[in-house]
């Protein structure tokens, strides 16, 4: 009697195939959507986020924040380019868990950039959602927005997104 192994290939795609199953139903499970607001009366300025579940950018006078959904626990996470170098800059990048699920393993949160004016001009901002561990592997999700910088007040233009 032969006895049959799989060998590593196929070993590899069944671990994969169980990972997307597993992340859409991560995903399926983890829709929400929420919003927060504050403004500065004292220098006259107000500053705005938003997450929903096809990402969200806002703008104040300065800055700039985009909020996009994610997952910390799959290993992905959103990296960007920019076209143009010296007209924004990133100010933070921070990842926060969904606060309805905190005591969960395995839930979803949000990656939130913050992005301050440095020169006037126009800048596209390209997001993807990849493993940068294995070789950028993305998951074919991205959201890109153009901003223009003017006397160093942002005034965003356009967004474009596949984010779910």
């Amino acid at each position: 009697m032969r006895r049959r192994t799989c060998s590593s290939r196929t070993m590899t795609l069944a671990l994969v195939l169980c990972a997307v199953t597993a992340l859409t139903i991560l995903c399926l499970a983890g829709c929400s959507s929420k919003s927060t607001s504050s403004s500065s009366s004292d220098t006259g300025s107000s500053s705005s986020s938003s997450s929903s579940s096809s990402g969200g950018a806002a703008t104040d006078q300065t800055t700039v924040t985009v909020a996009l959904p994610a997952n910390a626990t799959t290993g992905y996470q959103w990296n960007y380019i920019m076209d143009k170098d010296g007209i924004i800059e990133e100010q933070s990048s921070d990842y926060t868990t969904d606060d309805s699920a905190t005591d969960k393993t395995g839930v979803g949160g949000t990656q939130t950039f913050v992005f301050k004016a440095v020169a006037d001009g126009t800048v596209t901002v390209s997001f993807t959602y990849a493993r940068n561990w294995q070789g950028g592997d993305t998951s074919g999700e991205y959201a890109t927005y153009v901003y223009t910088v003017k006397d160093g007040n942002i005034t965003q233009n356009s967004v474009d997104t596949n984010v779910s």
